[in-house]
């Protein structure tokens, strides 16, 4: 997935991921980097960071 896409109004939105696996992630968007190629989210369970190639979706 294309992380150009998000802008940096949408930092700090809750937001929900889909992996290509299926599974569903939700929480807060702290930082997008294009270098890295990853998203961090804040979820209930601590900070995550999900490989934009993994992404099947978001909304």
């Amino acid at each position: 997935m294309n992380i150009k896409m998000i802008e940096e109004t949408y930092m700090g939105t809750n937001m929900t991921i889909v992996t290509k696996n299926g599974n569903k992630i939700q929480g807060e968007l702290l930082k997008a980097g294009e270098d890295t190629g990853f998203l961090k989210l804040k979820t209930e369970n601590g900070i995550i960071m999900v490989n934009t190639n993994a992404i099947e979706s978001m909304y």
